[in-house]
């Protein structure tokens, strides 16, 4: 008795450890990365989320991450990438990027960057479109909306709030119609853009290509050091960007054409990365 009593417990004890003790993942962050460069946008995101914070923190990997399961309209990594933009996590502080990537997500029905879109708005002192978007986030269910809100209702005339009306409607329908031709798969022209291919002059390069060359978001390294991390235009660095010195710290930070920096290096953010 007493040893089906000890293979009764040992059996339960099993079955504890099967359910409470957290179960390891079947892949590597090496397979997850490889999966999201394939352009799986659930994964992109988590990988935005792994190093969001923890040991693990990277606001700059975070943000390349996040960056691309957005262009897939993941509505949270939109919402992310907009306040990376308004707060500079990993990127630039640049409201119009930032209201860019609210609209993304409000049009796709996220009430947390209509509150957000509408917080943009109103530090830009457009009241009208502040005030529409911050209703419409109320509407939608957003509990905070309404306080902001009122606040900007103190600097609009009562003949004003008729424009407000007419701009909800108008917001209205466009979410409509952006909801309906929206989709939540990925979109097939990524799924094969995104590879490892090898440059000129010992670089590589991993992120999306075009006729076998950078085109659109991805990184450029040297040996194992990052160079380059931004968009691309047909194998040059174009648009916005960011550039490394050899240890790893930020060395521009901002519009690029076809290659070069737009604007001087000592506009390059203060504050150090760690690349990857």
């Amino acid at each position: 008795m007493n040893f089906r009593k000890q293979i009764i417990q040992t059996l339960l004890l099993s079955l504890l450890v099967s359910i409470f003790v957290p179960q390891t993942f079947s892949f590597t962050l090496s397979d997850q990365k490889i999966l999201a460069l394939k352009g799986d946008r659930n994964t992109q995101f988590k990988l935005g989320l792994f190093y969001q914070k923890g040991k693990n923190k990277d606001h700059l990997e975070a943000y390349y991450w996040m960056k691309m399961a957005a262009i897939q309209n993941h509505i949270a990594a939109c919402r992310y990438v907009g306040r990376a933009h308004l707060y500079g996590k990993g990127t630039s502080v640049t409201i119009e990027l930032a209201k860019k990537w609210f609209l993304t997500g409000a049009n796709q029905g996220d009430f947390h960057s209509m509150l957000d879109l509408g917080y943009c708005l109103e530090l830009e002192r457009n009241w009208i479109e502040s005030a529409a978007w911050y209703k419409i986030a109320h509407q939608f269910g957003n509990t905070n909306a309404l306080k902001r809100l009122n606040n900007v209702l103190k600097n609009i005339t009562n003949s004003e709030k008729d424009e407000i009306e007419l701009l909800v409607t108008q917001i209205q329908t466009s979410i409509s119609e952006e909801k309906k031709t929206s989709t939540s798969s990925i979109k097939p022209e990524l799924q094969n853009s995104i590879k490892r291919i090898d440059l000129k002059n010992g670089y590589t390069y991993w992120g999306q290509i075009k006729n076998g060359i950078p085109h659109g978001y991805g990184k450029k390294k040297f040996e194992q050091v990052t160079k380059y991390q931004g968009e691309f235009v047909m194998g040059l660095e174009h648009g916005y960007g960011t550039s490394f010195d050899m240890n790893g710290k930020i060395s521009f930070q901002g519009l690029w054409e076809e290659g070069s920096p737009l604007s001087p290096s000592s506009k390059a953010l203060e504050k150090d990365f760690t690349n990857y």
